[in-house]
């Protein structure tokens, strides 16, 4: 099976809330809903994705989070984007990527942080869920 910028984007979408209707990734990916489910189905049965029953394991838990992403264009938005955030901790910068440690409530609340930083053209955010953290 060859993978696809589709393919792609719906495993993104899945990854970050498996609960997500066809309709909902079919919206935000701009793909059309048909063949949101022909990628499914393709996925699905080249054992790429397997249907796993979800336990929400952050019930009365802070969701620490530290995303890393490129921003190309629009710094100067996304930083103040960040800054405005009541769920972001800290930011560091290198040469080439915001690494930002975040926290949220629930996944709702992330989901929406992560809709906020798409719609400043960031692309390509690596999530790294954090379930605990020693100091």
């Amino acid at each position: 099976m060859r993978i696809t910028d589709n393919h792609l984007r719906v495993i993104q979408m899945l990854r970050r809330d498996p609960r997500k209707t066809f309709l909902e990734i079919s919206r935000r990916t701009k793909i059309p809903l048909e063949k949101v489910y022909s990628i499914y189905y393709d996925l699905k049965n080249n054992d790429i994705l397997k249907t796993v029953t979800i336990i929400n394991l952050y019930d009365n838990k802070i969701i620490n989070v530290f995303l890393i992403f490129s921003p190309r264009i629009n710094q100067h938005g996304i930083l103040k984007y960040l800054k405005k955030s009541v769920n972001v901790n800290s930011v560091s910068i290198t040469d080439r990527d915001f690494i930002v440690h975040s926290s949220f409530l629930d996944l709702d609340e992330y989901e929406f942080f992560i809709d906020g930083l798409e719609s400043l053209g960031v692309k390509d955010i690596d999530d790294y869920f954090i379930s605990e953290v020693l100091v």
